[in-house]
């Protein structure tokens, strides 16, 4: 699968140049990628691309980032919350505050559920069938959701073997 720069900045709400009045045309919800301006990015990228999202993350994403990820693609408020916490201790995104940055390894762990979410909805084709595909346990991952297994690197590419499958139409 193509690493898809936009979808996956769309889906962390990040703003870049032009771009961020054009909503992601694959989103179900959200307001496109208008809501947090991308720190660091380079005069003359008006374009997320793979480059530039890998030095976002390791410079640290903003932590609005990981917010707007977690009500994507969780619908209740309290799970995604709970998801927030998964990745960034519940005190520390309080000392934080609203404008800190995540660590690069929380980054990492939120681009990656973002790139995870992306490749659901288009194997999937749709936005809710990614969000309860991610959600549910599923028997080639043990019986843990896709969500669970994606914090780690090894389980987010046994997610990425399955959609594969899924997309080009093998059994999983």
């Amino acid at each position: 699968m193509q690493y898809d720069a936009i979808a996956v900045a769309a889906t962390l709400g990040l703003a870049f140049g032009q771009t961020a009045a054009e909503p992601s045309t694959f989103m179900g919800r959200g307001s496109g990628f208008a809501e947090e301006a991308a720190p660091s990015a380079r005069a003359g990228e008006d374009r997320p691309s793979f480059s530039l999202m890998q030095r976002l993350v390791e410079q640290g994403l903003p932590r609005r980032a990981l917010r707007h990820l977690a009500r994507e693609i969780v619908e209740d408020p309290e799970r995604a919350a709970a998801l927030e916490h998964r990745i960034v201790p519940r005190t520390t995104l309080a000392r934080r505050g609203e404008d800190g940055l995540l660590t690069p390894e929380e980054s990492e762990k939120t681009e990656r559920l973002a790139r995870l979410y992306v490749q659901a909805a288009r194997a999937l084709g749709d936005p809710a069938d990614a969000r309860e595909f991610l959600a549910r346990p599923h028997p080639e991952l043990e019986g843990r959701a896709p969500l669970e297994a994606g914090l780690t690197d090894l389980g987010a590419r046994r997610v990425e073997a399955i959609l594969n499958g899924i997309e080009h139409g093998l059994p999983v």
